[in-house]
């Protein structure tokens, strides 16, 4: 701050120096309204300086004080297992398919709650059709190996949902 405060005194002294020159040799009207002009400039490019500064204030993230309460909460808590994405050339293909299945279900819920209670399995289908580009006897061999290799009970475990999948006789 005391540096900007320099620049801006360096400048003005700077300003007024050629405006002492300028008033040798023109009239005081000439010089008055170079005065002005100056002035003006100056006010304009201090309030975009002011406002630009303001804009990076505000973009810079703020760190969140902790009280002493909410980390008392903290260590009440019991700790929780924490996921780490993996990348998907490095998942097993159980993996990866609890993933997808992870996620068909995570879709069908969310509709079913959004929708009062309807059936959520064509959007879900549909949404994981979509996503990973399959046709639809891809999807239900899909369907069927989840369903077999128990897979969309494990993704339920892992979502804590309450659902028992059965492959429906044909």
């Amino acid at each position: 701050m005391i540096g900007l405060f320099l620049a801006v005194l360096l400048i003005i002294l700077l300003i007024l120096f050629v405006l002492r020159i300028i008033y040798n040799h023109t009239d005081f009207q000439t010089w008055l309204n170079i005065l002005i002009v100056t002035v003006i400039l100056f006010t304009v490019v201090l309030s975009i300086y002011i406002i630009l500064s303001k804009v990076n204030t505000t973009n810079t993230p703020v760190k969140t004080q902790i009280t002493k309460e909410e980390s008392l909460d903290k260590k009440s808590k019991k700790p929780t297992a924490v996921k780490t994405q993996k990348d998907v050339s490095e998942m097993s293909d159980e993996e990866l398919s609890i993933m997808i299945a992870e996620k068909y279900l995570t879709l069908k819920t969310d509709y079913e709650k959004q929708h009062n209670g309807e059936d959520g399995t064509d959007y879900a289908k549909q949404q994981i059709m979509k996503e990973y580009d399959l046709t639809e006897e891809e999807w239900n061999a899909l369907y069927e190996k989840f369903v077999q290799n128990g897979y969309l009970d494990k993704a339920a475990q892992n979502l804590n949902l309450d659902i028992n999948y059965l492959i429906k006789a044909k």
